[in-house]
C-alpha cells in the first residue's frame, strides 16, 4: 500500500524546515506550500505520498508515531492525517483489512484533534 499524508504548519519557514528533514530521512514524494482561504488567511501545508509498503496495524501505528515526531521536531508542523492508496487490482478478500486501516485513520484524526 501507499499512504498519503498531510501536515499543517504555522508558516513558510516551518514548511521549509520539515521539507528539508523529510528529504534527508525518507524517499517519499511530497511538496509544501500555502493554500489561500476565502477569509484572506493562509494555511501552510506539506502533503505527500509514501513509497509502497507492507502494513500491519502495529507497523501503521509505528509509522504514524514517527510521522508525528518528524512534524513536531523538524517543523514544527502538525501531522494532520493520512489516507490509504490501494492497487486497483487488489483482491476482494483484502477489503476487510482496508476497512480496518480506514477505521484506524479516523481514530488517529480524532486523537490528534
Amino acid at each position: 500500500m501507499q499512504l498519503d499524508f498531510e501536515y499543517t504548519a504555522p508558516g513558510e519557514e516551518e514548511v521549509r524546515s520539515l521539507l528539508r528533514h523529510l528529504r534527508s530521512v525518507t524517499d517519499y514524494e511530497f511538496q509544501g506550500g500555502a493554500r489561500d482561504k476565502k477569509d484572506g488567511g493562509r494555511t501552510w501545508m506539506v502533503i505527500g505520498t509514501t513509497t509502497p509498503m507492507t502494513l500491519s496495524p502495529a507497523r501503521l501505528d509505528d509509522w504514524v508515531t514517527l510521522m508525528t515526531e518528524h512534524g513536531r521536531d523538524h517543523g514544527p508542523a502538525e501531522f494532520d492525517g493520512w489516507g490509504a492508496k490501494t492497487p486497483e487490482s487488489a483482491p476482494a478478500e483484502k477489503g476487510s483489512a482496508i476497512k480496518n486501516l480506514l477505521a484506524l485513520r479516523k481514530r488517529v484524526r480524532r486523537a490528534n484533534s
